[in-house]
Formats: structure tokens, sequence, C-alpha cells
């Protein structure tokens, strides 16, 4: 997370986190792999802020139905939220942004593989990942965990 503030600061970013460690949801994994996907999702967060704008990241347990297709029976989930307040992406870009080497950045600022990778890692641990997106109003990234059996919200 020091990797994260430095970046943010740099950029003039504000990192808000709302979870309650003592009682925060909790899902099972291997931790680099979902560090590395929050991260990622942070850093393109940071990167589409403006100065003087905020990272929102929140833990929350989440009963919902998965989406058709993922293979995935369960309701219980752990959903972890990244929100930024840029300038958010229209419909067209939302939809190809899990695509490997798919990328809005300016050349020698991303590959277009951070949010591929991140797919990968979410869906490997039972899980989906989700976007919504506004032109002008930011974007909410949001990871979905299995939540381990006998876990109460």
């Amino acid at each position: 997370m020091v990797l994260l503030e430095q970046l943010a600061k740099k950029r003039d970013v504000t990192l808000v986190v709302s979870a309650n460690p003592a009682g925060a949801p909790r899902a099972y994994g291997d931790v680099g792999q979902l560090q590395q996907a929050v991260a990622n999702l942070v850093v393109n967060a940071i990167q589409a802020s403006p100065p003087g704008g905020r990272v929102e990241l929140s833990v929350v347990d989440e009963e919902r139905s998965p989406p058709p297709g993922s293979g995935a029976s369960r309701t219980d989930w752990v959903r972890l939220s990244v929100v930024d307040h840029g300038a958010g992406m229209d419909a067209e870009t939302a939809s190809h942004v899990f695509e490997p080497f798919y990328t809005t950045k300016d050349v020698g600022e991303g590959t277009g593989l951070g949010l591929a990778v991140t797919h990968g890692i979410v869906a490997e641990h039972g899980g989906w990942i989700d976007v919504e997106s506004a032109l002008g109003e930011g974007s909410t990234f949001s990871i979905f965990l299995p939540r381990p059996s006998g876990d109460s919200a």
C-alpha cells in the first residue's frame, strides 16, 4: 500500500479506504495474486484521477447472483470496489477494458495488460469483476470473490 500511496501523493490524489479491519469481510485466495489485482485497479484509478481528486476503496459482504455464464452458483460474495472520479469511459470503451493489450493510455503509459491480468486472477479465484463508468463521472471497478462457507455477513 505504501507504493500506491506514494504514487497517489505524486499525482496529488487522495486514497480513501473504507473497511473496518476488525470486521472486514474475508475471502480466501493467493494473497500475492489478489494484491496484484487490487494494485492494478488502484494504479489505473490514480492515473484516471485529476490532480486534487480521490480514489476510494471499499470492502463489503454482498448477496448477489453471479453473472450468467460465470459457472458460479453461490450468492454470498465479498465485493472490493475501487472508485475514481476521473473522466470515465463510454460504453464502447468499457466493453473492451479486459481485453489483452487494449489501452486508452498514451504510448509509454501502459501496456493494456493490467486489467486483463486482473480479470484472469479474479476468475481463477472463482469470482468476477464488473465495471461501471460514465463519461465525466469516473469509474467503479468491483471485484467479487466467494465468501468462505460459514462466514456470516
